[in-house]
């Protein structure tokens, strides 16, 4: 599997993943640059909520919060909105919503834990 795919597994087992759907969605060779190019943004939106979801430092914390409110963003008036993005690559928006809100509280919940145990 690419290594982009792995970012939109969301492993905290709350959701099954089709491993042949991802490498074909993923193959290089099946896009044209733009739809690359989109798949980077969206890559990148979804690398900085998932790795600075509960960073307290706030410039990692402005990075999260700029991902998710890209990501939780309704509109369509922007070619490079998430919602386009998501219809020009053929992505369910609701489940990598989905997805990212389960990792987060997931993460939370972790993070809760291993506080409390201190």
């Amino acid at each position: 599997m690419g290594e982009v795919a792995l970012s939109f597994l969301f492993n905290d087992g709350s959701i099954d993943a089709d491993p042949v759907v991802f490498e074909q969605f993923f193959k290089r060779a099946n896009r044209g640059s733009e739809e690359r190019l989109m798949l980077a943004v969206l890559q990148d939106a979804v690398d900085c909520f998932q790795q600075h979801a509960l960073s307290e430092c706030p410039w990692e914390k402005r990075i999260f919060q700029e991902a998710e409110r890209w990501i939780l963003a309704r509109n369509s008036d922007w070619v490079f909105s998430f919602e386009n993005i998501c219809e020009t690559l053929k992505v369910n928006p609701g489940y990598i919503r989905r997805g990212l809100r389960i990792c987060k509280e997931s993460k939370r919940k972790s993070h809760f834990v291993s506080n409390k145990a201190r």
